[in-house]
């Protein structure tokens, strides 16, 4: 960190005729321009009336922008090391999380940097009594002064504080300039952003107005259409999925008193001859989902249709329903008794489908396993080779659909020519698939459509390519780019499911009004998909090229 002596020598950050540019549904605003010159140990105090664009101006410089959101002019050099104190502090952590939680605390209630516990003491905040309590519990200055705390334990280079002392008494926001200027002294660049210049802003810190309203023009509209069109309506409907709900957790009761809902109201359908990738995090519902299609789950809801007939919640009182509809679990070996060989439970598999036992070698063989296998007992496989032969159970029936959950547990990879060309042919037989998987590269090889599922919620459902190449809905963006974080506590309350950590979030409407998987479609380019989200990303929908 540099010292005073050098600060207004070193810039770490150039801003020049620097704006942003964001917007959902109708309208696109661009933030006016701003340049700047920050050297370390400079304050700056940006104040500005409501709805200047200083928020969007704040997470720009953090490189915390809302998916799709554009910039122009220069920023210089970009990845300074920043810390944001946001407004809304979920662009930084959970409404959940405590400062136990985040592990900033040990069990004695004592912060475990001793850095940090001097800074919250400097700042008056009480460690102790707010180690378990959420941040959606804490008072706007409480959170304020705790996100600046932890911004500053991680030495940055530069703090951006966006919403000067929100909530804050005047005791409380003289506590925070006075921590400011010590720091500034020490190094550290501040960039605040605020309505108002405090009138006991330290002399060092430079005060510019922003000046100027954001633009805004139309943008071509995402409209809702009256049909769903998101998959091929030449064929008819093989599954069909409506409002299912399956609860985990204890038995009796029903709903919620069973422990939770790992699937919430989801509804879809699959073309005869289609494909469809359940795509999503662990957690997220997939396998229940499965599970519940296939039967073996009594604790459902809702109806589910194959081939126009109500699946009963026991599958087993209807065995039509085997024959043409078959699961492969992700542990094949529950699914095998261990006891038999593999040639026979693959010729008992014949059997049950009615079929004389007949080119057991080519199975093996079309599996990548070396045919010695077929008098091997079942109990001395490998966990791969025991997944392969259960799939290779679930195929010999010649089913119309597949559930197939967790294609890796096979040992699967989109380099796996084999495995890939055994169910890809089943494909072209005309077998309908439903694949359960985290794995996008395995979405897209195998299926020609993708749901995103979030929290037990199908979130966006269109072609793979589309889905995969240009997400809809903000939580497929950040899982495909890895940033998406794991499922909180709270995603089972009323709203979206993805409120907590979505960072296109509006507060007062996504976590309270829980959006309707909904078709959509551009009218330059004419793609739909489904997509629940009140505010869809525009970038999913690029416009025609010009002739």
């Amino acid at each position: 960190m540099n010292t005073d002596s050098t600060a207004n020598q070193t810039v770490i950050l150039r801003l020049e005729n620097y704006s942003v540019s964001a917007g959902t549904g109708e309208r696109l605003f661009e933030t006016p321009p701003v340049s700047a010159t920050i050297r370390a140990g400079s304050g700056l105090f940006w104040a500005g009336k409501i709805g200047t664009g200083k928020s969007l101006i704040a997470q720009g410089i953090a490189d915390l922008l809302p998916p799709f959101a554009r910039t122009s002019g220069t920023m210089k050099p970009t990845a300074p090391s920043v810390a944001l104190v946001p407004q809304d502090p979920r662009l930084v952590v959970l409404p959940s999380d405590t400062l136990a939680s985040l592990g900033r605390v040990t069990r004695a209630g004592t912060p475990s940097s001793p850095s940090l516990l001097e800074t919250l003491a400097e700042l008056h905040v009480d460690a102790e009594r707010l180690r378990h309590v959420p941040f959606r519990d804490c008072s706007t200055s409480e959170r304020t002064r705790i996100l600046l705390a932890l911004a500053l334990e991680s030495d940055p280079d530069l703090v951006v504080i966006d919403g000067w002392a929100e909530g804050a008494s005047p005791f409380e926001a003289e506590k925070v300039l006075e921590l400011l200027e010590r720091r500034r002294r020490l190094g550290t660049a501040f960039l605040i952003f605020g309505r108002e210049t405090p009138a006991d802003l330290p002399e060092a810190f430079e005060v510019r107005q922003l000046s100027g309203r954001p633009t805004s023009h139309a943008v071509p509209l995402i409209r809702r259409v009256r049909h769903d069109e998101t998959l091929d309506a030449k064929r008819p409907n093989l599954l069909e999925l409506r409002n299912v709900r399956v609860a985990r957790g204890r038995s009796g009761g029903s709903g919620s008193e069973r422990g939770y809902q790992a699937v919430r109201g989801v509804s879809f359908y699959l073309r005869e001859g289609g494909s469809l990738a359940l795509l999503g995090p662990a957690g997220s519902g997939k396998s229940a989902l499965l599970e519940a299609i296939f039967g073996v789950s009594s604790h459902r809801s809702g109806r589910i249709l194959f081939g126009g007939h109500d699946i009963p919640p026991a599958l087993a009182s209807a065995p039509r329903f085997r024959k043409e509809m078959q699961l492969a679990l992700k542990d094949g070996a529950a699914a095998l008794d261990g006891q038999k060989t593999v040639r026979q439970l693959l010729s008992d598999a014949y059997k049950i489908a009615g079929q004389k036992p007949d080119d057991l070698e080519t199975w093996v063989s079309r599996l990548g396993l070396p045919e010695r296998i077929l008098d091997l007992p079942a109990d001395h496989l490998s966990s791969g080779e025991s997944a392969r032969i259960a799939l290779a159970r679930s195929l010999i029936p010649r089913p119309r659909l597949l559930l197939l959950d967790a294609p890796r547990t096979l040992g699967l990879t989109t380099d796996d020519g084999a495995l890939l060309s055994v169910l890809l042919g089943e494909r072209e037989r005309g077998m309908s698939l439903l694949v359960a998987t985290s794995d996008p590269s395995i979405a897209a090889s195998l299926c020609d459509h993708v749901a995103m599922i979030f929290a037990g919620v199908v979130v966006e459902v269109g072609p793979a390519a589309r889905v995969l190449e240009a997400p809809a809905h903000p939580a497929t963006l950040d899982y495909l780019e890895g940033s998406s974080r794991p499922i909180p506590q709270n995603a089972w309350e009323p709203g979206c499911a993805y409120t907590a950590a979505c960072r296109s979030r509006e507060v007062g409407r996504c976590d309270v009004v829980r959006p309707r998987l909904e078709a959509l479609s551009l009218p330059e380019t004419g793609e739909r998909r489904r997509i629940a989200c009140h505010f869809p990303l525009r970038g999913a929908f690029p416009e025609k090229p010009e002739a």
